[in-house]
C-alpha cells in the first residue's frame, strides 16, 4: 500500500527564517540549509550561497519557492529535512519540482545542474555521505534549460531502508563555473511510503493448539457416525 508521508512545510511556504540570524540565509520553516565551502572560497570557488525567497507569477497568484543563488561564484549546498516514517515502510519515493537560471556575461552558463536524495539513516551531519541515495542530476550538462519547472526524484528500495523509521530528505544545487547568475529553486516537495508487505501468520500459543486439536478429535467423530 502506497502511503503519503508528512513532510514539514513540503511546499516551501512562509515563514522563512534566518538560519544563524544570518540576513543571507532565509530557509523555509521546517528546512535547515548546507553548503560546502572550500579552501579557495575568497576566489569565488564553493562559496557559502546566499538563501533567498522567489516568488513566481503576479499578485494575487503568487507562488513562493525556496531559492538559492551565487554571484560570479560557484556553490555546492541545499537544504534537508529529517522524516519520521510510518511502520512498516519498505520502500521510498520523493519528488520535488525544480527550475533554475545560470547564466553569465558571454551567454554561457555556469553548468549548473540539482538533484535530490535519501538517506535511510537520518543523518543530518554532511551531505557528502556515502549513506544517502541520490537521483539523477538535473541541469545544463542534461540539456535541460531550467524555464520550466521539472520533477526531481529519487527511490529508496527495502534493502537499502533496511527498517529505518526516520530518513532526511536532501536537495542539492551545485555549479561548476563562475557564472554572474546561478539560481536553484525548489517547490512541491512529495514523499511517499510502501507500507506493509508479505507478513508472517502469527504463532498459535501452544494451549489454543491443544485445544483446537481437542475440537478437531471431536468435530472428527461426530463425522463418522453420521450416516
Amino acid at each position: 500500500m502506497t502511503q503519503h508521508v508528512p513532510v514539514q512545510n513540503a511546499i516551501f511556504d512562509p515563514p522563512y527564517v534566518l538560519q544563524g540570524g544570518v540576513k543571507e540565509l532565509k530557509i523555509a520553516t521546517g528546512w535547515t540549509g548546507w553548503w560546502v565551502q572550500g579552501p579557495d572560497a575568497g576566489r569565488g570557488y564553493l562559496v557559502r550561497p546566499e538563501f533567498y525567497v522567489k516568488r513566481f507569477g503576479v499578485w494575487p497568484h503568487v507562488n513562493v519557492a525556496q531559492g538559492i543563488q551565487s554571484t560570479y561564484a560557484t556553490h555546492q549546498g541545499g537544504v534537508f529535512q529529517v522524516v519520521q516514517l510510518p511502520p512498516g515502510s519498505r520502500a521510498l519515493t520523493v519528488e520535488c519540482q525544480a527550475r533554475y537560471h545560470s547564466r553569465h556575461t558571454d551567454g554561457n552558463g555556469g553548468a549548473l545542474g540539482t538533484r535530490i536524495g535519501l538517506d535511510p539513516t537520518g543523518q543530518t551531519d554532511s551531505a557528502l555521505a556515502s549513506t544517502i541515495v541520490w537521483g539523477e542530476w538535473a541541469g545544463q550538462d542534461t540539456g535541460w534549460d531550467g524555464k520550466t519547472w521539472r520533477t526531481l526524484d529519487a527511490h529508496v528500495d527495502a534493502a537499502q531502508l533496511g527498517g529505518s523509521q526516520l530518513v532526511t530528505v536532501w536537495l542539492e544545487s551545485r555549479n561548476r563555473w563562475k557564472a554572474r547568475d546561478n539560481h536553484t529553486w525548489w517547490d512541491n516537495l512529495l514523499l511517499r511510503a510502501e507500507v506493509g508487505g508479505d507478513v508472517d501468520p502469527p504463532e498459535v500459543p501452544p494451549d489454543l493448539a491443544a485445544w483446537l486439536g481437542r475440537i478437531e478429535d471431536k468435530l472428527d467423530q461426530v463425522l463418522e457416525r453420521l450416516p
